[in-house]
């Protein structure tokens, strides 16, 4: 009984050893399973991010090579007969918008930088020698030639790395691109900045910061970038390039998973590799963790385990939730930011053009024989036009730095003309309150600076109006001069009006905000002058701030930046008086809505124009394949086909003899008038319409 008993024992416990080495074998074939499957995951998951981020990287260089390439179009000159201003003028024109790129420069067949839209870099001589792939100088021009990472913001500063940046060093450095435009005598080369945080953020958008460590190759071996993380050695580089050299794309493991892109236009390869232990370390400590409490009680750690992978799942569920809900918020802002600058571009064409019907005709009708009485008339209605256009401008532009859509320019432009054009513009405004204007120029303000100058004129145009507005008697004043900063201007506008209560001082530069309601009763405004001349200050390196006393007057005062230039040759010029006979020109006037094409009609037959009509741009190219004509007036929103499209057919060779094309629409924003350019249109005119506007540019035609 005994020896059944001792033996029975002997089987329940090799049946309990027998069934805990099964159920070690299987939870150790399970783990292999588990981690081979992780693996393959990671594999795949890498490999899925290469071919995204490659192709976006591509996309961004193509779309510069594209800029690039239409540079010599964009020029009236050959590149290398061009001066430095033009050039500049050119390179700001394609770098504007494109935030991949640091600077464009022009450089001389010997490597001088001619010309650049960061002006330090003007002089500098750039070594190509390391560039890939090599030149072919016998080729009408090059294809884009990568050169090694660049420590530094931009060339004025900045020097070839010893190796690639990494991390946060990333943010002061670029990439070097190159371009050769023409051959031999010919030729010159264009230096493209590249801003590797642009790069660096496409990158770091599909990487697991714990385990996955991303690369930008050349296909020379060069590193141009990495991101932070576990690094590969110099061995398995080796290993990697050539393998990476004989196929396109491709995934291996060994001491770390790797997958890699060539891409199929431009000399680089991207690469990911991850660490498989950083991989795999949750589920290595979790693989510990059930054999501690099998050991314990095989039938104990099933329930752990299952308890275990419930609450992991849980919380898997729970942060895909929370990263659908945070891209959701992300979707819906963008979705909201996009659909704000869309109702501002519909409502700035829809407000314009009956605007222009409206101000249009007043100017038909003000050069027409009236009584004194309708004249006057005529005059209120003329002033409220333009008031509600100016009005129009003023919320558009605070809706646009609102979004930060509004970029300022930066052009060389006359500021003592700039300042005395405002004086005289605003001296018969003046007169009328019998107010004196007076304008103050310091010895030290030069003549030619850079910057924006219609914004810098926006800004003292408010201040000007507003002073002259609250001031019943004695004098407005004008004084800019230099300040002690580097380029750096001050400006006042001080005057002798009701002027400003301190209790109303702290929120003047609140939008919609006016002294009290009375204020806007008695003298009008929106508010939104101040507020948008604050913005603009600060849009161009200064500040605006205000002392005033009420009852005794007011004082404006603001900084702003802008670069001293050399003054240019400028040959005189006198400006010939506007012709009254047009009639050589055959006009094409392209308009659907009825009120602006019976206004235009009526413009063009005082200079005796009898233009040609259609609504949209399939009626557009029938006529223009059927008639020659000089000058096609081009609206942009037309039913059909739009008059951007009609002007790529155009431009497209459709028309032996091409004609001279103005835009004449109410899109008024910057991008608005970047697009007209961009399909080929030569001129540009806003609504509401000017006449004056409307003929300089149909005399600058020549048939």
């Amino acid at each position: 009984m005994s020896s059944l008993k001792r033996d029975y024992s002997r089987f329940a416990y090799a049946f309990l050893a027998l069934f805990a080495l099964l159920a070690l074998l299987g939870m150790a074939y399970s783990s292999h399973r588990e981690k081979a499957a992780q693996l393959a995951f990671q594999t795949q998951r890498i490999e899925g991010s290469v071919m995204v981020v490659e192709d976006q990287i591509t996309q961004t260089l193509q779309l510069i090579e594209n800029l690039v390439r239409t540079l010599p179009d964009l020029s009236d000159v050959p590149l290398t007969q061009a001066g430095p201003a033009e050039l500049t003028r050119l390179l700001w024109r394609l770098q504007l918008g494109q935030h991949a790129v640091r600077s464009l420069s022009v450089m001389t067949q010997d490597h001088v930088i001619k010309a650049s839209t960061h002006p330090a870099n003007v002089g500098l001589r750039v070594s190509l020698e390391g560039f890939v792939p090599p030149d072919v100088p016998e080729a009408a021009g090059s294809v884009l030639r990568m050169g090694r990472m660049w420590q530094g913001r931009d060339v004025v500063d900045g020097r070839p790395a010893e190796r690639a940046p990494l991390g946060h060093a990333q943010a002061h450095s670029f990439l070097p691109l190159a371009f050769r435009l023409g051959r031999q005598s010919e030729a010159v080369w264009v230096l493209v900045a590249l801003n590797t945080d642009h790069l660096l953020s496409r990158m770091e958008r599909y990487r697991n910061i714990e385990s996955d460590h991303f690369s930008l190759l050349r296909f020379d071996g060069e590193r141009l970038l990495e991101s932070g993380g576990p690094e590969i050695d110099d061995a398995s580089w080796t290993h990697a390039l050539s393998e990476m050299r004989q196929q396109e794309i491709g995934t291996w493991a060994d001491s770390h998973l790797v997958a890699y892109r060539a891409s199929s236009r431009y000399p680089f390869f991207f690469v990911i590799h991850v660490d498989p232990d950083l991989a795999l370390a949750s589920w290595r400590e979790g693989f510990q963790r059930v054999v501690y409490w099998t050991l314990l009680a095989l039938m104990l750690v099933l329930g752990v385990m299952l308890l275990l992978l419930r609450q992991v799942h849980a919380s898997e569920k729970i942060q895909q939730q929370q990263q659908v809900e945070l891209a959701l918020s992300r979707d819906r802002a963008e979705a909201a930011t996009q659909a704000k600058s869309q109702f501002l571009a519909t409502m700035s064409h829809e407000i314009r053009t009956p605007l222009n019907g409206v101000i249009g005709m007043t100017e038909l009708l003000a050069s027409s024989p009236l009584t004194a009485e309708q004249q006057e008339l005529l005059r209120v209605l003329q002033s409220s036009g333009w008031t509600l256009q100016t009005l129009i401008d003023d919320i558009l532009d605070f809706s646009k730095i609102e979004v930060g859509k509004l970029e300022l320019e930066h052009i060389d432009f006359d500021l003592r003309a700039l300042l005395f054009d405002l004086r005289d513009t605003f001296t018969l405004q003046a007169q009328e309150k019998n107010l004196r204007l007076v304008l103050w120029l310091a010895p030290n303000v030069p003549q030619m600076v850079q910057g924006d100058p219609t914004r810098l004129r926006q800004v003292f145009a408010n201040l000007i109006a507003n002073a002259i507005k609250f001031t019943h008697q004695g004098e407005v004043t004008i004084d800019v001069r230099r300040s002690d900063e580097p380029h750096g201007f001050e400006a006042r506008v001080q005057d002798t009006g009701i002027g400003i209560g301190p209790e109303v001082q702290q929120r003047l530069f609140e939008a919609f905000t006016q002294a009290n309601s009375s204020i806007t009763r008695e003298y009008g405004g929106s508010g939104l002058g101040l507020v948008i001349s604050a913005m603009l200050v600060q849009l161009m390196g200064g500040r605006i701030s205000l002392s005033s006393e009420v009852g005794r007057g007011s004082i404006f005062h603001f900084t702003f930046k802008a670069i001293e230039v050399a003054v240019p040759p400028m040959p005189f010029h006198p400006t010939p008086a506007l012709k009254t006979d047009l009639g050589h020109l055959r006009v094409l006037l392209a308009e659907d809505h009825q009120i602006n094409r019976l206004l235009v009609v009526k413009v063009l037959n005082r200079v005796n124009i009898a233009p040609d009509l259609a609504c949209d741009g399939l009626q557009v190219l029938e006529l223009v394949q059927k008639n020659h004509y000089d000058v096609i007036l081009m609206d942009i929103q037309m039913p059909g086909m739009d008059g951007l499209t009609a002007t790529r057919h155009i431009r497209s060779g459709m028309a032996l003899n091409q004609p001279h094309i103005i835009a004449l629409t109410a899109n008024a924003f910057a991008e608005d008038r970047a697009h007209c350019f961009a399909v080929g249109m030569n001129d540009f005119i806003s609504k509401p319409l000017r006449m004056e506007r409307l003929l300089e540019a149909l005399e600058k035609v020549t048939p």
